[in-house]
């Protein structure tokens, strides 16, 4: 993809919870950053969030935020928003490629490694585990950082660095060259 344009000021917030959100992690998300009333801010919603409904009627008086129930378009709502947050799975490698800063968040033992190690390579910010942590106050103070355009500029071209589009490449060299592989063939 093309580096992504970076935006003078945070227009637009994509917010993505899984397909299922059972701890209704979305709401508490909302429920942060819905103040920011100059901020469009794009929730997707899973096929399977039992909440949606729920969701829609409570923040049917907010004109900033569009709730959206899944979508075959994600890559649009990516490449279009300043800056998404996202639970810390392959969704992240999705905004790696679209070259959109974000901000991470746990909420299944399978995201602890991913989510933390882009966070400790300073590429996506990591909110906490939702299990367990109010991710709510420390997103907020995340998105105030990001509101630097040359921050979310350097996080951008970092995550697009991440993916290349040449793993599977990478892959089979890898295994080609591998000696174990060779001899097992043998």
């Amino acid at each position: 993809m093309k580096k992504k344009l970076i935006n003078g000021k945070i227009e637009r917030i994509l917010v993505l919870s899984g397909g299922t959100d059972r701890m209704n992690v979305l709401q508490q998300i909302l429920d942060a950053i819905v103040h920011f009333k100059n901020i469009l801010i794009d929730a997707i919603c899973g096929i399977y969030n039992p909440n949606y409904d729920m969701l829609c009627a409570h923040y049917k008086e907010f004109e900033n935020i569009s709730l959206h129930r899944s979508t075959d378009k994600i890559i649009d709502y990516m490449r279009s928003a300043d800056v998404a947050v996202s639970a810390g799975g392959t969704t992240l490698y999705e905004l790696c490629a679209c070259g959109t800063p974000t901000v991470s968040y746990i909420i299944a033992d399978n995201q602890i490694n991913n989510a933390t190690w882009f966070a400790e390579n300073n590429i996506i910010e990591l909110a906490g585990d939702a299990r367990r942590d109010d991710i709510g106050e420390t997103l907020v103070s995340i998105l105030f950082k990001y509101q630097d355009k040359a921050y979310r500029k350097k996080l951008s071209l970092k995550m697009m660095q991440m993916v290349d589009g040449k793993g599977a490449k990478r892959i089979v060299e890898h295994l080609i060259n591998d000696n174990t592989l060779k001899h097992m063939s043998e």
